[in-house]
């Protein structure tokens, strides 16, 4: 293997970690105070090593871990479809085979989140809680070889380094990690060092460090990776030696970053900015519980060392000396007057800051109890904006490379149905559709709403006005902003040969109540022809004149029967 190339990316590793030790001091604290589960930054931690020792209140880890868990409920709930792939042409979206091969592909992307397949909705809790707390969180996902499994995991930002490309992009990521003997003979047996493999067959348990460098594929044709978007190279830290390399079609780590400032590669999250409140509230809790011991188990004052020497202060505890001869406490509690209350107020305001900075009103969805719907609709969206372009930014660099990557994974292993010929080498895109995504949505499904209920009263003043509405497209922005299964809404080609048929019978039956009108009139005129008849002969009889019957008065007759009133001659 090339030593060289192992040398270069120890190198490169030592430089990118060098260059972010600000960032990690800041990271350190915040693990401190925030996340004690994550506070490896100043090396690594004892397994069952206590954490957290220096902490007062858990106000901030809560705040955390709700955070995350409101996040993971509203955004990727496995309960729930929480995206959709569409097509880039919209036109083709309603193309009914299309729709049912992305509703397929959908189910099946989906199905491998599962438990049967991945421990991604068991990881991505840690993912949310490391993205709000340093602002930067890293997850890798990889096939299993040979299992039919893809590993989901999240990596700890302390053994993790990255690099942007010139458009902003995370394309490159070190990891520096430790493996058991054990371990590394199962993944690199051919490739580790002839010292390590005597030394990991020996003792299975002891462990070795190795970084892994994914970078992009720059060096087309070599080693049959020219299709390969990444190149994946594993390096024996100690012998700096190539123990394996190889490619991935797509990037294999994802690293979101909640905001970033100019000029920074990683980003800052919401643990850095509550940090003063968190360490403002850990003081005035210290502060306040040594007030309470004050109070409880106060100090004393006395007149000579003699008498505290003497004093037994615990229950029951009698001291010798302690009042003089005029019956004078010469031992007496030192009060300091201090007033908790103000204390607990201010500590109350902190929490509050705290709880506020991680969204906990909007994660706990809380409302004020007469509330009504509308009203809680209405500020629900007014706190989803806040959130905008961090969600934006979640699912640019998490959720939507993420998609993309297992439907290349499921692809090339044929777990996906083949795609109509017309849909070969069109362009998709993702649509997300989770609880939050959909509250984000709501707004327009709302303004509709809104509009149909006030649009009847309009209506009765002039009926005109509901033809200004398209009450199509009406429809379509109330499904996707409430999230309607698409496979309850017809396609346009089908709602279009529906309305046709219903046409066409409502047209058979106009012609059939013309028809049943027309042999009404026919019968009546014919009735009126004989009548006239009779008329003419009895007046031929009695030699009068003949009954004249104007052409008026023949269509009057008709207009009669036609109108359903039965003529008589006269």
């Amino acid at each position: 293997m090339n030593a060289r190339a192992g040398q270069e990316i120890i190198l490169q590793w030592n430089k990118l970690k060098g260059e972010r030790a600000q960032f990690e001091r800041t990271w350190a604290e915040i693990a401190d105070y925030v996340r004690p589960l994550r506070a490896e930054f100043a090396g690594p931690r004892a397994a069952g090593e206590k954490r957290g020792q220096s902490l007062y209140d858990s106000t901030p880890l809560m705040a955390a871990e709700n955070f995350a868990g409101g996040l993971y409920g509203m955004m990727t709930n496995p309960a729930n479809r929480w995206f959709a792939l569409k097509l880039a042409d919209e036109e083709l979206n309603d193309y009914d085979p299309a729709r049912t091969w992305l509703y397929e592909v959908e189910s099946r992307i989906l199905d491998s989140f599962g438990p049967q397949v991945s421990r991604f909705y068991a990881v991505l809790p840690s993912l949310y809680a490391d993205l709000a707390c340093f602002g930067t969180a890293v997850f890798y996902s990889e096939e299993i070889a040979g299992q039919g499994r893809i590993n989901d995991c999240v990596r700890p930002l302390s053994e993790c380094v990255i690099a942007e490309n010139a458009w902003g992009e995370v394309d490159t990521v070190y990891r520096r990690f430790a493996l058991s003997g054990r371990q590394a003979l199962s993944l690199f047996r051919d490739g580790l060092s002839e010292r390590t493999r005597r030394a990991a067959d020996k003792d299975p348990y002891a462990l070795f460090h190795f970084i892994h460098c994914v970078r992009p594929n720059e060096e087309d044709g070599e080693g049959g990776l020219e299709a390969r978007l990444s190149r994946s190279t594993y390096v024996e830290e100690e012998t700096r030696m190539v123990v394996a390399e190889g490619g991935y079609y797509e990037m294999p780590y994802h690293v979101p970053r909640w905001a970033q400032a100019a000029g920074e590669v990683y980003g800052r999250g919401i643990g850095e900015q509550v940090l003063p409140d968190v360490k403002m509230l850990n003081r005035m809790d210290e502060t306040a519980i040594k007030a309470a011991q004050k109070v409880a188990d106060p100090p004393l004052a006395a007149a000579d060392e003699s008498v505290i020497k003497g004093a037994h202060t615990w229950p029951g505890g009698i001291t010798y000396g302690a009042i003089d001869q005029s019956g004078q406490l010469l031992l007496r509690p030192l009060y300091t007057g201090a007033n908790i209350g103000v204390a607990r107020e201010m500590m109350d305001e902190r929490r509050n800051a705290v709880r506020e900075g991680f969204y906990f009103s909007l994660m706990q969805m809380v409302g004020a109890p007469n509330m009504t719907a509308t009203e809680w609709l209405g500020r629900q969206e007014e706190k989803l904006r806040l959130l905008g372009p961090n969600l934006g930014r979640l699912q640019s660099e998490f959720l939507s490379p993420l998609i993309k990557r297992r439907f290349g994974l499921l692809s090339r292993a044929g777990a996906l149905p083949e795609p109509p010929l017309e849909l070969q080498g069109l362009r998709m895109t993702i649509e997300y559709v989770s609880p939050l995504a959909r509250a984000q949505m709501a707004g327009e499904a709302q303004a509709v709403a809104r509009l149909y209920e006030n649009l009847g009263a309009i209506a009765q003043l002039s009926p005109g006005v509901v033809d200004t509405i398209d009450h199509d497209e009406a429809v379509a922005v109330m499904g996707r902003g409430w999230a309607v299964p698409a496979k309850i809404l017809r396609a346009s080609e089908e709602v279009r040969a529906a309305r046709a048929s219903r046409a066409r019978v409502e047209a058979m039956g106009q012609g059939l109540a013309l028809a049943r009108q027309g042999a009404a009139a026919m019968k009546t005129i014919a009735e009126a022809a004989s009548a006239g008849a009779a008329a003419q002969e009895t007046a031929a009889r009695a030699g009068e004149g003949p009954v004249e019957v104007g052409v008026g008065q023949a269509i009057a007759l008709l207009r009669r029967a036609l109108k359903g009133s039965r003529p008589a001659v006269s």
